[in-house]
């Protein structure tokens, strides 16, 4: 009986040393992998005016069902906004394969990674001369305190061919055709408001004309 005994716990043994290990970590889900969870068309407006630009490393936690469940930035990439998209980006596109324990079966996890932003590359849009001159005017209020408001933005010259004034540099944003932030003194030194009107004329001269 004693001898049984103890070649029954050997096979024990030898079974439960035997077994596979089937844990494995998350991997990103997709043909894509994790290069379809961000593109340009993503990059912040607020980056854009600034033309901020770096890399934001982040920690995430996956569920079993290979979601991101939560983000956090452990490196910035020096921009907020930068930094703020790249978690939620996570969050809302990012699906992986989740991981496995030994048994095999579906489990939380942890990850990191680095997300580099870069500004786009701007590609100059073609302009027909037959198209020019034209002229893109904007209007906008300008109160005491030097504060902006109803601003509006015209185009004169255009006819099937439309460009935005911003190619032109003219934006409601932009302060600079103002020269900053500036407010409107009277005759009698007292700030007062303002209805400003600011025409860009873009005209050119063919080569040998």
């Amino acid at each position: 009986m004693k001898k049984m005994m103890l070649t029954a716990g050997f096979l024990l043994v030898a079974s439960a040393a035997g077994a596979a290990d089937k844990s494995r970590e998350a991997q990103p889900e997709g043909d894509g992998g994790a290069a379809a969870w961000f593109s340009t068309d993503d990059y912040p407006a607020e980056a854009l005016a600034v033309e901020a630009e770096g890399t934001a490393a982040v920690q995430y936690d996956i569920d079993a069902q290979g979601r991101v469940i939560f983000c956090t930035v452990t490196q910035t990439s020096g921009s907020a906004v930068l930094d703020e998209t790249t978690c939620r980006l996570m969050k809302e596109r990012a699906r992986f394969v989740p991981a496995l324990d030994a048994r095999g079966r579906p489990v939380a996890s942890k990850g990191e990674r680095r997300v580099t932003w870069q500004m786009p590359k701007r590609v100059a849009s073609p302009m027909p001369l037959s198209i020019l001159p034209v002229r893109v005017t904007m209007t906008t209020d300008v109160d005491e305190q030097g504060v902006r408001s109803n601003c509006e933005i015209g185009q004169v010259g255009f006819s099937t061919f439309q460009v935005p004034a911003a190619e032109m540099g003219m934006t409601c944003e932009n302060n600079e055709f103002l020269g900053g932030d500036v407010r409107f003194i009277g005759d009698d030194g007292k700030p007062v408001k303002a209805r400003v009107q600011i025409s860009v004329e873009l005209k050119v001269v063919p080569a040998g004309k």
